[in-house]
């Protein structure tokens, strides 16, 4: 309504350009190139999907575009739900109506252009841990299932290496040998040893 006491367009005497940088983290919110998983998540018209885009490389650009509900092919819900022939992937406690926090594949048996089975994965269960990325292209077709690469062997130890040889405040490497237990509300003092 607009009348002699309100008009719509002088409520802020700042431009759109103007308004939107005084956003700071919130500008861009709306848009799908925001990095933060909360607010392209928040964005209804942000929606994940399962359409190959290409014959090369990653062509599943859009399986995790809305990453708190990835395109899991109806799959996600509780994994004892089999309801429609179809079992669920999320953990047991989690619904179709929670945000997605298992791990996912799409196979697709004999699958061309490019070739791999499975064709991407989604590892929502890493985001809730402390790990090193797992490494693995999601969005691209891949001849073994890769959605729990993250805890396999090589992929353990690579992480573990990541993490042993970061470099310290001290300037000097980790040789993730040595444990130190500093218990709750005691002062201690570190030393170099």
């Amino acid at each position: 309504v607009t009348n002699s006491t309100f008009d719509p367009e002088e409520v802020t005497v700042l431009d759109m350009d103007e308004f939107n940088e005084h956003l700071g983290p919130y500008n861009g919110i709306l848009t799908s190139t925001t990095v933060n998983d909360v607010f392209r998540s928040s964005n209804p018209n942000i929606i994940s999907s399962g359409v190959k885009k290409g014959t090369s490389g990653a062509v599943y650009l859009s399986v995790n575009a809305n990453p708190f509900f990835p395109a899991l092919s109806g799959k996600h819900k509780n994994h004892s739900d089999t309801e429609n022939d179809l079992t669920g992937t999320q953990p047991s406690t989690l619904t179709a109506n929670d945000i997605f926090a298992g791990a996912y594949s799409e196979y697709q048996k004999d699958a061309q252009e490019p070739t791999g089975n499975y064709r991407y994965a989604i590892q929502n269960d890493q985001k809730w841990i402390y790990a090193s990325p797992s490494g693995i292209a999601y969005n691209t077709p891949n001849a073994a299932d890769q959605k729990n690469v993250m805890f396999s062997g090589t992929a353990t130890a690579t992480a573990i290496n990541n993490s042993a040889t970061e470099t310290a405040d001290n300037g000097k490497t980790s040789d993730a040998s040595i444990v130190v237990t500093i218990p709750a509300d005691s002062p201690v003092t570190c030393s170099e040893s």
